[in-house]
């Protein structure tokens, strides 16, 4: 296709060979080729393990490594960014004893290879430790009467600073 599929973007990030990659809100992912002015589109098919989640993109992050996380209104997706490969990412259900929908709002990797996941329908924040033979699974939320917990189980932003510092922006 040579024409942009949706005109409500909701994140937008550039790879490695500069090949943008647009989240929208509600028809997908799309892959953007700035030398061959080309538009590829990946959307959800309930047949296929290896499509999109949920149609709905809130964040494209580029993790680094050759792989974008995506967060949807279902779930966590990694996009492989050499064959388009799509993987619908499976540690955010250990926390919970059933699968079922996850809207991530955002999701973020830390200077020790630690993946951060925002959720948005009061599950509060997951984290995913970057071990070498496993994956840890731990789950942050607010704690009414604890200050040291989570404002708000409805998380926004993630963001780290050059100090290392993780910040959580919530709801509340």
């Amino acid at each position: 296709k040579n024409y942009f599929p949706d005109e409500n973007v909701a994140s937008i990030t550039e790879d490695e060979t500069n090949n943008l990659w647009i989240g929208t809100w509600t028809n997908g992912l799309v892959k953007f080729d700035p030398i061959k002015q080309s538009f590829i589109e990946f959307k959800t098919n309930l047949s296929d393990n290896h499509s999109l989640s949920n149609n709905g993109v809130w964040n494209v992050f580029n993790n680094g490594d050759g792989n974008l996380f995506l967060s949807t209104f279902s779930g966590m997706d990694v996009v492989n960014i050499e064959n388009n490969q799509i993987n619908q990412e499976d540690a955010i259900h250990q926390v919970f004893d059933r699968k079922f929908p996850i809207p991530v709002r955002q999701i973020i990797k830390d200077h020790k290879g630690n993946i951060w996941v925002g959720t948005y329908n009061y599950l509060g924040l997951i984290i995913i430790q970057n071990e070498a033979e496993t994956k840890k699974v731990f789950r942050l939320l607010n704690i009414d009467g604890d200050n040291n917990s989570l404002i708000s189980n409805r998380v926004r932003w993630l963001y780290q600073d050059r100090s290392n510092n993780m910040w959580v922006g919530t709801e509340e």
